[in-house]
Formats: structure tokens, C-alpha cells, sequence
């Protein structure tokens, strides 16, 4: 199931990946960001002309002086992987990227297939992200969300895979010593791993940390509730003062080694942005030798770039307000062109080739209802699942609401699709749960119902993907054409 949904993930990511042939929105940054990066180690400044010479063969226009760089590494080397195959190149900077976007689709089944145990659901999932119209921009684009997405889709696995793993050591524990209190689980490899994830996704934005934060208290809750269902004792005692503890260290040290790993190059240059600050100011006070000039050095760096990234005040004309993201009220337009009659495919007076960063209305419509029931599965039935999918939500979407004084884009919601399609999937298995609550001679019946219903969503999903494909990857349509795939006026 996972190899077939990547199959059509990466067909539908890397055909023609190379077009258009021309820098696409943000490549103008992080293409030649990522080079530079491949063959200095660190951000270089550009010549004013340099997308004009790139795309002419011409790669001249880097020059020896580093300059400031307002996200972390990963995401540049994670493109400038793709650049050391294909050269930098538009199939060069978008290659990598595309690769991480065909993985996150079978990151997808794993994850919907552990929290739904069908594998059904489990393939559906990954086909709504792989068919997604933003999942599918995000993946064709050299931006950083699609990849930032990925890490923490990485990441959500394997925080499942550790209330997994550790409800079954613990179940195992009190099944052997049965008048004994169940002890708390302090070693957890995969919540080791889950920090290691969304460290890597923090070096690719620094949004990644509030999902960071809201798994790592997940992971303490589940204990908690693991306890619990195994008749220990004071359950959420022990795990705010035993497992909360442990955690911290575990998630956040695993995450800060795993992103400070990522600033390897800058560490190794002498010439990086702000690389010298700590030698040209040097500290006072007792404990000023304790920190070393490299990390005081890239502290500075940080703050600059925290104080640049919420201080922006400049306007986009596709920038939007979080509210609308997941209903799709204002995507994002990557690139557009107006192709003249007989050039490019135009076969008409006027024609229009656009990639518009808009998601596929039927899952994003359809995740925003099933928000709906998870709320009550949440609250009236303490669904684990459930949680999970408002967390996640939470994690990636609310935030944004804190920087609406500065442009922000619904491309960012990219990062929410996952929690959206998990709660479509956990929607459908309430389907065979509640009518084996009946009664089980009907169980069978149920589950036809959650196929059948599947099915529909994966039809018309596939429809709206095959009506959009055109205005997702930039293919050539009339005017006429192009205004019956605009469905709502904001997207024009």
C-alpha cells in the first residue's frame, strides 16, 4: 500500500518538475541560498542580475561576501541536495524538495495506518496528500514549508509509535507482577527520535517549535493515561514528577542536538554571518568564559533574526490572514504567465499558465468538518485520536495568529494538512466503532459503510485534483478554461 501511494506521489511530483524553466516566488532566495551553502558552507551575497545570468547557464554571480540568512540551514541543504545531481538548475533547486514530498505521503500511511489500525485508511490518507494541490505545489516549488512539513509529519509517527510502544512494555510489566504498582517507562527510544524529528523541522523554520512543545506534553499526558488504564497508582502524579522530567531532557535535548548538528558549516567558516560577533564583543561577568564565542556567536544570530522576522511590515498581495487558511479563502500565487497566441500551447487570444498554492477543496472542506467531530470525540469521549488531531492543529495553525502585523501566507498551512486528512481517516473508523457498539452481528455492515464512504472521498478527491491539475503546475489554459477552475473570488 505505502510503495503504490508513492508511486502516484512521486509521479504526480517529479513529472516535468523541471517547468516552468524560470525561478519560481521564493527560489529567487533559497535556490541560490542552497548553493551557496552546498559550495561555501554558508548564505553569499548575489550580483543584482544573478536570476537573469542563472537561467541563462551563467552561475558568475555569487560573490565572496556572506550574508544573513532569516531561516535555519536544513531546509537550503535539503535543496542544494538536489542541486549536487541536477546542478543549479530549476530541476536541480526543486528536486529534493520533491523527493521529501513524495516520502511524506507514505509517511502518511504509516501514521494514519498505526491510528486507525486499517490499512485502508492508512492508504487513504497518504492518496489525499498525495492528490493535496498544496501539498503537491509545496513539493514542485523549492520553498521550505513542504519540507519543514515533512519533519513534522516525521514526527507525529513516531510520537504514535511511542504510545504504542510504550502501552505495550507497560502492559507487559503489569501483566508479570500483578500485585506490583506499574512502574513509569523512562527510557523511550522512539519519543528519543520524535525530538530528533522536530529538531530537524526547527532547522528548517523556527515554527516547527511550537509542535515541539505540544508533542513533548502529549507524550507526558499519554504516560499519564498508560498508568491509568494499568491500575497504577496517583497515574498523573507520577507522570508530571517522574516522566515530565525525563522528557524535557529527552525531546528538547535530542532536539537541540539535532539542530545545532545542522549549523555544522556555519560552525566550520570563519567568514559566516555573524560568525565573529562573540570574538568582536567580548563578555563580562563572572560566568563569562562558561559559553563559547561560537554559540554566543550564533545566539547573536538568532536574535537578529528574530527581531527581522517579526518586525517585518511590508505588504504581499497574497498574503492572508490565518483565519481562512483551512477553508482555502486566499491561496497563494507561485508564478504566472500570459503565453500569446500560438506560444507555449495558447490557442486563444488570451491565456493565462499559473501555479496557484491552493489545496484540494474536498480534503481541506472535508478535514475542517471532521475538526467538528473530533472536537466532540475529544471532549465526550476522551478520544486519544482525536487529540492527536487537535494538537496537531493547534501546533502548526494557531500560532500564526501571533504575527498577523507582518505578511503571512496560507502556504504555511501545509504543515496542518497531515492532522486535517488524520482526522478525515479517524472520521471514517468512527464508522465501524459505532455500529459494533450495536452490536457486533452488524460490525461487518460498518465497515462496508467506511469503505464505501472512503471510496466516494477518494473519487471525488481524485476529480478535483484532475479539474486543478492545470492551475497547481502551471500548464497553459485559455482565459475561459482558467476562470472556471478559479472557485472562489479570492483566488483570481
Amino acid at each position: 500500500m505505502a510503495a503504490g501511494v508513492g508511486l502516484v506521489a512521486g509521479v504526480l511530483r517529479l513529472r516535468n518538475l523541471g517547468r516552468p524553466d524560470a525561478i519560481v516566488f521564493d527560489e529567487t532566495y533559497y535556490a541560490k541560498d542552497a548553493w551557496a551553502t552546498l559550495r561555501t558552507g554558508v548564505k553569499r551575497r548575489w550580483t543584482d542580475d544573478a536570476d537573469e545570468r542563472i537561467l541563462a547557464g551563467d552561475l558568475s554571480g555569487m560573490t565572496g561576501e556572506a550574508s544573513f540568512d532569516s531561516h535555519p540551514p536544513l531546509g537550503k541543504w535539503v535543496i542544494a541536495a538536489g542541486e549536487a545531481v541536477a546542478g543549479l538548475t530549476p530541476l536541480g533547486w526543486r528536486l529534493g524538495v520533491a523527493v521529501l514530498g513524495t516520502l511524506a505521503a507514505v509517511v502518511m500511511v504509516y501514521l494514519a495506518r498505526r491510528v486507525t489500525r486499517s490499512t485502508a485508511l492508512g492508504g487513504l490518507a497518504g492518496l489525499l496528500v498525495a492528490l493535496d494541490g498544496l501539498a503537491i505545489t509545496t513539493s514542485r516549488v523549492a520553498v521550505l514549508d513542504g519540507i519543514l512539513m515533512f519533519f513534522v509529519l516525521l514526527a507525529a509517527a513516531l510520537l504514535v509509535r511511542d504510545r504504542d510502544s510504550t502501552r505495550e512494555w507497560t502492559a507487559r510489566r503489569a501483566a508479570a507482577q500483578p500485585e506490583a504498582d506499574v512502574p513509569v517507562r523512562l527510557w523511550r527510544p522512539w519519543r528519543l527520535l520524535m525530538g530528533v524529528a522536530l529538531g530537524l523541522a526547527c532547522a528548517v523554520k523556527w515554527s516547527g517549535a511550537p509542535v515541539l512543545a505540544a508533542f513533548g506534553v502529549l507524550t507526558v499526558v499519554w504516560q499519564a493515561g498508560t498508568l491509568a488504564d494499568a491500575g497504577g497508582r496517583s497515574p498523573s502524579r507520577r507522570a508530571l514528577l517522574v516522566d515530565a522530567p525525563v522528557g524535557f531532557v529527552t525531546v528538547v535535548g535530542s532536539a537541540l542536538l539535532a539542530y545545532l548538528a545542522t549549523w555544522t558549516s556555519w560552525f566550520r567558516t570563519s567568514d559566516g554571518y555573524s560568525r565573529q560577533w562573540a570574538a568582536e564583543n567580548p563578555p563580562s561577568g563572572p560566568l563569562a568564559d562558561l559559553v563559547p564565542d561560537a554559540l554566543r556567536s550564533l545566539w547573536h544570530y538568532h536574535a537578529v533574526g528574530y527581531d527581522l522576522l517579526t518586525g517585518l511590515d511590508a505588504e504581499h498581495n497574497w498574503q492572508s490572514s490565518p483565519l481562512g487558511w483551512l477553508v482555502l479563502e486566499r491561496p497563494v500565487l507561485f508564478y504566472r504567465d500570459r503565453p500569446a497566441q500560438g506560444d507555449d500551447g495558447c490557442s486563444a487570444a488570451e491565456c493565462v499558465a499559473d501555479i496557484l498554492a491552493a489545496g484540494n477543496p474536498v480534503v481541506w472542506w472535508l478535514g475542517v468538518a471532521a475538526l467538528l467531530l473530533m472536537l466532540w470525540r475529544a471532549g465526550g469521549r476522551d478520544d486519544w485520536r482525536a487529540w492527536l488531531v487537535l494538537v496537531g492543529v493547534v501546533a502548526t495553525w494557531l500560532p500564526w495568529f501571533a504575527y498577523t502585523d507582518r505578511p503571512v501566507f496560507s502556504s504555511y498551512a501545509i504543515v496542518t494538512l497531515p492532522f486535517l486528512v488524520l482526522g478525515i481517516v479517524v472520521a471514517l473508523r468512527v464508522i465501524p466503532d459505532a455500529v459494533t457498539a450495536v452490536g457486533p452481528a452488524v460490525a461487518v455492515r460498518g465497515r462496508r459503510v467506511m469503505v464505501a464512504v472512503g471510496v466516494v472521498i477518494l473519487l471525488a478527491t481524485l476529480a478535483a485534483a484532475w479539474f486543478l491539475w492545470p492551475i497547481w503546475v502551471g500548464d497553459t489554459l485559455t482565459l475561459e478554461e482558467w476562470r472556471l477552475r478559479i472557485w472562489l473570488p479570492s483566488w483570481s
